[in-house]
């Protein structure tokens, strides 16, 4: 009997539970989220164009979302 880590919830082809292919969604406040690419987009967030791979996104998000103190929190 093998012991399976049950840290691990993705499931054995390696895909995650939403998919690998992902969009990026902005709000009013500024705010970037990395969003699952066939899940419907929430009321208050917009899609960006950019779209690929949860590693691409994420890094588009690092080099694009400068100020992440929300838009309504400016002073």
């Amino acid at each position: 009997m093998s012991l399976k880590n049950t840290q691990d919830k993705s499931p054995q082809n390696g895909v995650t539970i939403d998919g690998n292919f992902f969009v990026i969604l902005i709000n009013d406040d500024g705010q970037y989220s990395l969003w699952p690419a066939l899940k419907d987009i929430p009321p208050g967030w917009v899609k960006l164009e950019f779209s690929g791979s949860k590693d691409e996104c994420t890094a588009y998000i690092d080099e694009n979302w400068k100020n992440i103190q929300p838009k309504s929190l400016n002073y």
